[in-house]
């Protein structure tokens, strides 16, 4: 598709929903992708950016901040001439994003561009992603993570005490080379790979014809409460799985 825009539902709000996300999975993206809606979570994982013949754009404006759910953006590929912009459009009360296990073109370092808000509302821009102080914003508290996509984000900016931020950046290699968590292992269930192949979304999935099992089914989507108590009954597990044939 050439583009994608998510935005908020009418009278939408921070949810506190663990289970529910937005899932934009195995799908390609040649113009723009624009998220501004804090209704769910999002889940952006094994999709391709950028196009061979113009500019592309992923844009996070605005997403769900609630403390209890994590934001992914995992395992994609960007397209070097696709250009990365986090511009809160609002001041964001809580950072609680994860960037991992991405294939992303050395020059798209040069190309993010980033406005965030202090503190006080004023912006403050910086071009590039070697200010942390910018993105995110480190007056915001909350969590940023930017872990084995193979590049590392440059500069030396604190973010300061709010935020936690973890900078991993990892190898260039591809193939089991991504974060060893086991939230992120690969269909064949080794570590894994970088890119639009590795993971538990993997596009192995979604196409038969490159399915090393033959196309058949996988669980593509696994959520089980991480809070859980020998009394804890019942234990609700919510499975997707999918087959094309």
């Amino acid at each position: 598709m050439s583009g994608l825009f998510v935005k908020d539902e009418i009278g939408g709000g921070n949810f506190p929903d663990s289970i529910n996300k937005i899932m934009i999975v195995a799908d390609t993206i040649d113009g723009e992708l624009a998220i501004r809606n804090d209704n769910y979570k999002f889940l952006i994982a094994n999709n391709l950016f950028g196009s061979t013949d113009g500019y592309s754009y992923i844009r996070i404006r605005k997403w769900n901040h609630y403390s209890g759910n994590t934001n992914y953006f995992i395992n994609n590929e960007v397209l070097s001439n696709t250009t990365i912009l986090n511009i809160p459009t609002i001041n964001v009360p809580y950072y609680n994003i994860d960037f991992s296990n991405n294939v992303i073109a050395p020059l798209n370092i040069s190309s993010v561009q980033n406005v965030s808000y202090d503190s006080d509302g004023s912006s403050n821009s910086q071009n590039g992603l070697g200010q942390f102080t910018s993105f995110p914003s480190h007056y915001t508290p909350g969590f940023f993570k930017w872990t084995y996509n193979g590049i590392s984000p440059g500069g030396s900016g604190t973010p300061g005490t709010n935020l936690v931020f973890i900078n991993i950046p990892g190898t260039n290699d591809i193939v089991d080379a991504g974060n060893p968590a086991p939230e992120y292992t690969d269909i064949d269930l080794t570590r894994n790979d970088r890119g639009r192949l590795g993971g538990p979304y993997s596009i192995l999935n979604y196409n038969p014809t490159i399915n090393p099992s033959n196309g058949k089914a996988f669980i593509y989507d696994l959520e089980i409460p991480t809070n859980l108590q020998p009394t804890t009954q019942p234990i609700n597990i919510k499975a997707k799985a999918y087959h094309r044939n």
